[in-house]
């Protein structure tokens, strides 16, 4: 396959503590080909969003990170959660129809995570010179913690599923939406993000630092904070401000 942004360069690693950690220390000492992807089949200190852990079952699951350097201003640097959240929906869509993209970038399949994201980027004066794209998708996993609140592909479909062909799918869609990214289409990405966005125009529970609230999502404003309409008006937060109640 012909890639417009992406060099298929991908290093596996049979066990490491995290992808990104790996990805890291590769940008430390080289500029690796854009697309570079370091994938491993045991992740051992799994890093996700609000200093959580990703938990996953070897050999049944997708963890990788993927190297970019999208070349955007750093106004815009929330528009790479829209490209990666639409990259991730439209791949997993393929294999099971009732995903959707949850604040900034979970991937729900019902009110169940379906696949994480963890973004790391470096800065060079006002550009972001450098992403890493950390990706964790329960792929043939059945069994979760409780407290997880997870499901997999075979989870809802029933179907065992071969990781490297679901990987070359998301890897194929990080492709066409980092083009759309890189030719600064944000009007477009911004567009496409909110049609799929979870709980959008629906009354929800959410809890901030003061307690339990509903609110109608509006949106997402320019600056990437989560619009909530609420009785005394519509309020903002970002992301460690608030949490959904499922």
């Amino acid at each position: 396959m012909n890639y417009k942004r992406l060099t298929p360069d991908f290093i596996r690693i049979e066990s490491v503590d995290s992808t990104n950690n790996y990805a890291v220390n590769l940008l430390k000492v080289a500029k690796p080909a854009a697309g570079t992807t370091v994938l491993t089949k045991r992740q051992t200190a799994g890093r996700g969003q609000r200093g959580n852990t990703w938990e996953v079952d070897p050999d049944l699951n997708l963890t990788f990170s993927v190297i970019v350097y999208p070349e955007i201003p750093v106004t815009q640097v929330h528009q790479l959660n829209f490209m990666v959240a639409l990259a991730l929906s439209k791949a997993l869509r393929s294999f099971a129809p009732s995903v959707l993209i949850k604040w900034p970038n979970d991937i729900l399949a019902g009110s169940k995570k379906l696949a994480g994201v963890l973004i790391e980027n470096q800065f060079r004066g006002s550009q972001v010179a450098s992403t890493i794209i950390g990706i964790g998708v329960n792929v043939n996993q059945l069994e979760f913690s409780g407290s997880l609140n997870a499901c997999s592909l075979k989870s809802i479909t029933g179907i065992d599923y071969d990781l490297d062909q679901v990987f070359l799918e998301i890897y194929a869609q990080l492709d066409f939406y980092l083009n759309l990214l890189m030719e600064q289409n944000f009007n477009l990405l911004s567009k496409s993000y909110h049609e799929t966005l979870y709980g959008k125009d629906e009354e929800r529970r959410f809890i901030d630092a003061n307690g339990e609230f509903s609110g109608v999502i509006q949106g997402v404003d320019d600056k990437g904070l989560l619009k909530i309409k609420c009785d005394e008006g519509i309020r903002k937060f970002d992301l460690k401000e608030i949490r959904f109640v499922f």
